[in-house]
């Protein structure tokens, strides 16, 4: 009869609560048994013990959790233990603290927009498994894939919930490009040959056989500590301008920030050496964005077109000072580049024969047999193995119309939500953070026109951004009242 009285429910609850302590004890020492027999087999597995005993600092403050699992997410996502990548464990153990929080204190105050993306994400989760088991998915497959879409909808959760005020939006946004400034010094280590950088990859299980080219400078496409490439281009072109957002709103920025202009200027070099075009046109999309809206109506102009001059003069000295590699890169179509016309035709061809989509990985189904009209063009093999590598068309492909629309309006309500801040919000700080989150989707969206991220392809990373969002959209009233903006100071 305990548990139908709510006052006696919550004080069992709250001293249940009260040994979480003892449970985070117990917990260490159970993973340290688990990491040392799984540790005989390969030495990544060793930090485990090391990331359970910042389980116990969690329980007492939950955004140093959230913190600890940025390098999770950027360093180790790629890596599985017992069926799960290690930042899994925190971000659930997060929302369960989530969920007891709730429980003890009551409901949380979400704002419209926060709520429509959370609707929409929904949405999307029961029709991508409806779908997924109409179009004969295995059921293993469709269990996994919900698992993981549930995980990343986690880390935007976790981070809206645990982010309480300006201080800890700077706290967490200062460590995210902390985090990733120092991916971007090992990409730019690698980018310039130094074997330790490229040697660190192998202390994280990486075969040096999975990296793309071996020459000194042709080792270009580095992938910093993401396992390769692509993702770090995401990472980075999302990175670049939410720091270059933080800065614009500042006058003289370079001088009074120092530490954040040196972060800006590695993580842009960074972007160049993976050679990732798609990520480098996005991110100085996301700069040009950024310096567009923090700019005077009368002076945006000019302000945009000398900030392209200048990245271009940049771009023009690394490409002479590297032998022209950026310019190859960009100037020879390579068959991978190529095969996009296939992938797209095929990709649209597909949802005309089947509207409402073909259900999770079921791409490579449709292979080269039924589109032999494609087979001349360059690089058409990825039809066999890949997806679309466009995130809408990936959408489309797999979820139909409704999985598009759904996910055209979660970028409507996020992009609504952002530009509601950044006309109203009078807080220069947080200002500079909306301005930065709207150049980071942009540059975000443009890189996965090419590519196979997004909120909805399990990217968790993308993820933060969106928690901020929702924060911020959130505490909209608290910001807007507090310090004014100079618009002299942009």
């Amino acid at each position: 009869m305990l548990f139908f009285n709510r006052n006696i429910s919550i004080k069992y609850i709250k001293s249940i609560f009260q040994l979480k302590y003892i449970f985070g004890i117990i917990a260490i020492f159970i993973v340290i048994f688990i990491s040392k027999y799984v540790a005989e087999e390969n030495i990544k597995y060793a930090f485990l013990p090391v990331f359970l005993f910042f389980f116990l600092i969690i329980l007492i403050e939950p955004l140093l959790g959230l913190i600890f699992s940025i390098p999770l997410v950027l360093y180790f996502s790629y890596l599985d233990v017992l069926w799960i990548s290690p930042w899994n464990y925190l971000i659930i153990f997060l929302a369960t603290i989530v969920i007891l929080a709730l429980f003890l204190k009551g409901k949380i105050k979400i704002n419209k927009y926060s709520r429509r993306i959370w609707v929409i994400s929904v949405l999307f989760l029961f029709w991508a498994i409806i779908i997924s088991l109409i179009q004969g998915v295995e059921f293993a497959r469709v269990v996994t894939y919900s698992l993981k879409l549930i995980s990343v909808f986690l880390v935007g959760f976790c981070t809206m919930f645990f982010i309480k005020n300006e201080k800890q939006l700077r706290v967490f946004s200062y460590s995210l490009i902390a985090f990733i400034s120092i991916s971007a010094f090992v990409g730019v280590m690698q980018f310039l040959g130094i074997d330790f950088f490229w040697k660190l990859r192998e202390f994280l299980g990486i075969n040096p056989n999975s990296v793309v080219g071996q020459q000194i400078l042709q080792r270009s496409r580095v992938p910093g500590l993401a396992y390769f490439s692509i993702p770090f281009g995401y990472q980075l072109t999302s990175v670049v301008p939410l720091i270059f957002g933080i800065l614009s709103v500042k006058k003289r920025w370079f001088l009074k920030n120092i530490s954040l202009s040196l972060a800006l200027g590695l993580c842009f070099l960074a972007l160049l050496a993976t050679l990732s075009k798609s990520a480098i046109i996005g991110g100085i999309v996301g700069l040009l964005v950024v310096r567009f809206l923090v700019s005077e109506p009368k002076r945006r102009k000019g302000r945009v077109i000398s900030l392209a001059l200048a990245l271009s003069l940049l771009i023009l000295i690394l490409n002479i000072l590297t032998n022209n590699l950026i310019w190859e890169n960009f100037s020879k179509p390579t068959s991978s580049t190529l095969s996009r016309i296939p992938l797209f035709l095929a990709a649209f061809k597909i949802f005309l024969n089947n509207p409402f989509g073909i259900g999770m990985d079921q791409f490579s189904k449709y292979g080269e047999k039924f589109f032999p009209e494609l087979s001349h063009f360059p690089g058409a093999y990825y039809i066999l193995t890949t997806s679309a590598h466009n995130q809408f068309l990936n959408i489309l492909v797999y979820f139909g119309i409704f999985g598009l629309l759904l996910l055209i309006l979660f970028y409507y309500y996020t992009f609504k939500g952002l530009f509601r801040l950044y006309r109203q919000i009078n807080n220069l700080f947080v200002k500079g953070i909306a301005i930065g989150l709207i150049g980071s989707f942009t540059a975000y969206i443009i890189d996965s026109m090419f590519h196979n991220a997004g909120p909805f392809m399990i990217d968790p990373f993308n993820w933060y951004f969106i928690g901020m969002a929702m924060f911020l959209f959130n505490s909209y009233s608290k910001f807007r009242t507090s310090k004014k903006y100079d618009a002299a100071k942009s």
